[in-house]
């Protein structure tokens, strides 16, 4: 698409930055078109110090247009083979930039057939000259974990599908370490599955960034305008329904359940369909399958999509915020929001690896917390008598102050300064190659210094 040249001029900079990724709608962070990678992107485009070009998707019609020091080219049409010329026409527009970063998950830009043309988009633009920074937002190198969320089903032809899947992804991730300059994961656990297929110096883990910007409101004021009762107590499931996040694993453990500790309890489910898979005839399945089962208990709900206008009353309104996901597969953007929030959270065992962080275990300890006291198991009953553990006062006051620790050191300004550093600084080398020992400093190595 033709771009004015006032703004190419203005924007077509040596010391700017592309980057190419789904984006929120003009004037929103967490749009409902878009998944949280589209928010990912605009907490760290809108905090680096540098302007940028992003290239992302449009929604009715191509458009281009400025929000604060950002360009958005809304370019491409998702799951199109021709968006990869597309986002090439206008990569090419600008020129003098050299510094592409990308945001990369398998369902970001359509199905496999149309994700895997990312491999010879990068190594073109690689002979351009263009040095690549991809963020891949998940990591899956066993497709049979994820057998739900994928539509894998118990059958010979869906096993041979697998086993091939499985030998695809191993294949992208050793072309993306050849044809990146850096790739960055939102978990440590998630780079250090990586280190088979991917030079280890090419490999870097930033955590996710939380948005301070975000406050918790009153919480009785919330629960008036949702309509709860001010001595309820709320468990929130919050995120678009789907089977790694364990939705229904999240009906099933609450669905007999009316009160915990003598309490009459409301649970919530504050979403709707994935915006990702609603497509897919397994997935509508699967969400029907779990409104059907809600529509047969008394005790829970499910709100349909929450607006970004809405998000801070169930985050306010909620006493604990649970993660019952099956697999962990990438760092979780509801989870920044139990941060922003101050909320107590409990996850299952499946993603207690995100403890193993210098960070995160430095706030446990400081706040005399352990690992187990925020895990359950995917045993029946334990989801419940964890919620229940939890929701005990002692152990409440613990969680929030764990949150208010990481909210601070994972603040997006910082995690965009080192975005920053990463691919703008060239003197944090080691042997010749970016040192995350040099670039990354944790809560725990910063407190220290």
């Amino acid at each position: 698409m033709k771009i004015k040249k006032s703004l190419i001029d203005k924007y077509n900079n040596s010391q700017n930055l592309i980057v190419i990724s789904s984006y929120p709608q003009k004037g929103e962070i967490y749009s409902g078109k878009v998944g949280g990678i589209a928010s990912f992107t605009k907490n760290t485009v809108r905090h680096l110090p540098h302007s940028a070009v992003v290239i992302a998707e449009y929604f009715d019609r191509p458009e281009v247009y400025e929000e604060n020091e950002t360009l958005v080219v809304r370019c491409f049409k998702k799951n199109t083979t021709r968006m990869w010329f597309e986002i090439f026409k206008t990569l090419f527009q600008f020129r003098a930039i050299q510094k592409v970063l990308f945001q990369f998950d398998f369902a970001l830009y359509g199905d496999l057939l149309v994700s895997s043309l990312v491999i010879p988009f990068w190594a073109i633009i690689k002979l351009f000259g263009y040095r690549i920074f991809v963020v891949t937002h998940t990591v899956i190198l066993d497709v049979f974990t994820l057998s739900g969320h994928l539509g894998i089903k118990n059958t010979f032809q869906d096993k041979l599908k697998g086993i091939i899947f499985n030998k695809i992804f191993h294949l992208f991730y050793f072309l993306l370490g050849i044809l990146a300059d850096k790739v960055i994961t939102t978990e440590e656990i998630l780079k250090n599955r990586l280190v088979n297929y991917i030079d280890e110096e090419k490999l870097l883990s930033i955590a996710h960034g939380v948005d301070r910007e975000l406050k918790p409101q009153d919480k009785d004021d919330a629960r008036k305008k949702l309509n709860i009762g001010k001595n309820e107590q709320v468990i929130l499931f919050f995120g678009f329904i789907n089977w790694f996040k364990g939705a229904d694993l999240f009906v099933s453990s609450f669905a007999k359940t009316n009160k915990l500790l003598g309490k009459k309890t409301r649970f919530i489910i504050a979403g709707g369909e994935s915006a990702t898979l609603s497509q897919k005839d397994f997935y509508r399945q699967y969400f029907a399958e779990v409104v059907e089962k809600v529509q047969k208990t008394e005790n829970i709900e499910i709100t349909g999509f929450v607006p970004q206008s809405k998000i801070a009353l169930y985050f306010s309104a909620s006493d604990l915020v649970v993660f019952p996901y099956r697999s962990f597969i990438s760092a979780s953007g509801v989870l920044s929001l139990v941060f922003s929030y101050q909320k107590p959270f409990i996850v299952s065992s499946n993603i207690a690896g995100m403890f193993e962080t210098i960070d995160f275990k430095a706030a446990l300890k400081s706040v005399g917390l352990r690992k187990e006291d925020l895990v359950f198991t995917m045993e029946d009953k334990e989801l419940l008598s964890t919620s229940t553990k939890v929701l005990k006062d002692g152990l409440k006051r613990k969680m929030i102050t764990f949150t208010q620790i990481v909210r601070k050191e994972r603040d997006w300004k910082k995690i965009a300064s080192l975005y920053d550093q990463v691919i703008f600084a060239p003197f944090y080398t080691l042997n010749g190659a970016i040192s995350a020992e040099k670039i990354v400093l944790t809560y725990a190595e910063s407190k220290t210094c």
